[in-house]
């Protein structure tokens, strides 16, 4: 969808607190430059017109926000859960971070996130590259044509680390 002004048909489904949640079938939801307008149960008067996509009976819920992400770390989801900390940074985390310094291994592993993370439920997010300048720009480019809202920065450690 292109235009600046459109309506999303569908069910609706948030939450605005640990101990409610909202459901509202065959709503809409109009959108303005990004922003929302709010989801109602009919689309309003002044928004008459305008294009909207039909979801059908599928659930819209609201994207999540990531606030702590490591990019590099990736490849290593789900490995090394019997060490502590300290040696499965040693073992997993600055052996996978040195590998950034070659670009096209960069480029191909942080393709991956980047891909990964557009098809998730993850909209905007905080992550964390390498020490490698010319990797973390490809990472952030990466995540510019995913549509993903991101900050990204690298990691400041000043111990344990090689």
């Amino acid at each position: 969808m292109t235009t600046d002004l459109f309506a999303l048909k569908g069910t609706f489904l948030w939450s605005e607190k640990p101990d409610s949640l909202h459901v509202l079938e065959n709503a809409y939801a109009v959108c303005n430059q990004g922003v929302s307008m709010g989801v109602f149960p009919q689309l309003p008067a002044q928004y008459n017109g305008i294009p909207v996509r039909d979801f059908g009976q599928a659930l819209i819920i609201p994207g999540l926000v990531d606030l702590h992400t490591h990019a590099p770390q990736y490849p290593n989801r789900g490995i090394g859960m019997d060490k502590e900390l300290l040696d499965w940074l040693e073992a997993y985390t600055f052996p996978e971070e040195q590998k950034y310094a070659d670009e096209s291994y960069a480029a191909s592993a942080y393709a991956r996130f980047a891909e990964d993370l557009k098809y998730s439920a993850t909209t905007r997010a905080v992550i964390f590259g390498t020490i490698h300048r010319n990797s973390t720009h490809l990472l952030m480019e990466l995540l510019d044509r995913t549509g993903v809202q991101a900050f990204v920065g690298k990691v400041n450690m000043d111990r344990n680390s090689p």
